[in-house]
């Protein structure tokens, strides 16, 4: 009986195996005819109807292997053989049934996460010809800048119309002099991210404007929503510096400005290809590198074609390690992980946790240093750092939540013999609700929120001093 089960388990493998050859044939022949077409009929870009059909094939015959290797476990004449094949299948089907069920949640309870693109698989023609809105990656040493003489109109998610140009310098400010117009009168520039850029609110309404108009004084607005510290460096080096100022603001968002945009996140370039500004090393020895080796590259250049972008896409797919790829191709897709990173969100917005308390010393180091390459970059000019809270912020400091970004911040503005204004305490003691400072679909300030920030720095002494 032993011999003959031995002769049947062999010929139930050499099926398996014969029926996985003929699968991998059809697969090497329906490549070979896309490959004839696109050739010979598409462009040659190996792209038919935005699909990157070698990527899709080479994920096929990957699935191929993995499938053949379990016939062969199945059919093995080991018993702890066949044992760990069907565990791990099983393990594999329970983990794709939690996916359906994860992408079921997404769909049914609508929760906001990221789109899923795949881009090393698909690139619609739309995707190739992203404009850079509103703001793209077009400088290639500060990154992140608006379209240089640019004009845009928006609808807000309150349906509100919203009316933004940029200068030629690329800040979302009106034309500027690069000489003070008027020496008698201090000259104020603005480094940071959306909230200092006033970024869902027409541009009078942003607290910019507001100080620029109560004070007399000019303040030039260079910051750019999506931006972080090392940006906030490389704008005032590369484009700020060259307009005579006499004093720097910079706007501190704890909320993300703690993100470190390094090599290990290069996993989520393949799907968005961007170009950032980074410290690579460990603190206090960090070079500066770039995300992508040209700011061409990024899918937020502007001109893109879809042929270009697979390029790009498969060029840093390339450059992974192993555990990347995997990241890359399963991690970045995982309906599970955005569930993960919803619910962290949400956790967030509800204020059960704040990043005025949690941040890792590492994240510390990181913005302590491009604060200070940006103080040593504006020498010889009087430097204000504002810490700017969202409202989730301000939930969580209410319940009580320690606020150790503040008192760090003022002992280090205090070394480096900069200023430092928090609005945290201003924005608590407002005596209204504080929901209607911020706009609630999206998260920044409101034109009420940008008025009662200005209003803040207005009244608070150090600004006072710095503009006399």
């Amino acid at each position: 009986m032993r011999h003959d089960f031995s002769q049947a388990n062999t010929s139930v493998r050499g099926k398996v195996i014969r029926f996985w050859a003929l699968l991998t044939c059809v697969l090497f022949v329906s490549l070979a005819f896309c490959y004839v077409y696109d050739q010979v009929w598409g462009n040659a870009d190996r792209l038919i109807s935005g699909v990157a059909y070698q990527n899709v094939f080479s994920t096929l015959f990957w699935l191929d292997i993995l499938s053949l290797g379990f016939g062969i476990g199945f059919t093995s004449r080991k018993n702890s053989v066949q044992n760990g094949s069907l565990a791990l299948l099983s393990g594999m089907v329970c983990l794709l049934v939690l996916e359906g069920v994860g992408y079921l949640i997404l769909i049914v309870k609508h929760i906001q996460t990221p789109p899923i693109t795949f881009r090393r698989f698909y690139i619609p023609s739309g995707v190739a010809s992203i404009r850079p809105f509103p703001a793209g990656d077009l400088d290639p040493v500060a990154g992140r800048l608006h379209v240089p003489n640019g004009y845009d109109t928006f609808v807000t998610c309150q349906d509100d119309t919203i009316h933004w140009s940029y200068n030629a310098a690329g800040a979302h400010d009106r034309q500027r002099q690069l000489i003070n117009p008027d020496l008698t009168k201090k000259r104020i520039a603005i480094v940071g991210d959306s909230f200092l850029e006033g970024y869902m609110v027409n541009t009078s309404d942003r607290c910019s404007s507001i100080l620029e108009r109560k004070t007399g004084l000019e303040h030039l607005n260079f910051a750019v929503n999506g931006s972080n510290p090392v940006h906030y460096y490389l704008m005032y080096k590369r484009v700020a510096k060259a307009y005579a100022a006499d004093v720097l603001i910079i706007g501190f968002l704890p909320a993300n400005d703690f993100e470190i945009l390094d090599e290990r996140i290069a996993y989520r370039r393949v799907e968005h290809p961007q170009y950032n500004p980074y410290w690579q090393g460990v603190y206090p020895n960090y070079t500066l590198h770039y995300s992508l080796a040209n700011v061409s590259q990024s899918i937020f250049h502007g001109n893109t074609t879809q042929a270009s972008l697979l390029n790009v896409v498969d060029s840093v797919y390339a450059t992974l390690s192993l555990g990347d790829k995997f990241k890359a191709d399963v991690l970045a897709h995982s309906s599970l992980f955005r569930l993960a990173d919803a619910l962290t969100v949400k956790r967030y917005r509800n204020g059960q946790f704040t990043k005025y308390e949690q941040f890792s010393e590492e994240e510390w180091h990181y913005v302590s240093y491009s604060l200070t390459k940006l103080i040593a970059e504006a020498k010889g000019k009087k430097v204000l750092i504002v810490s700017i809270p969202t409202l989730a912020d301000l939930t969580a400091l209410k319940k009580g939540t320690p606020n150790r970004i503040d008192p760090l911040l003022a002992n280090f503005c205090q070394e480096k013999g900069v200023n430092f204004i928090p609005l945290a305490p201003s924005f608590l003691a407002y005596k209204g609700n504080l929901g209607n400072l911020y706009i609630e679909c999206d998260g920044h300030w409101s034109a009420k929120g940008e008025s009662f920030a200005a209003d803040a720095l207005l009244r608070h002494p150090i600004y006072c001093s710095l503009i006399r």
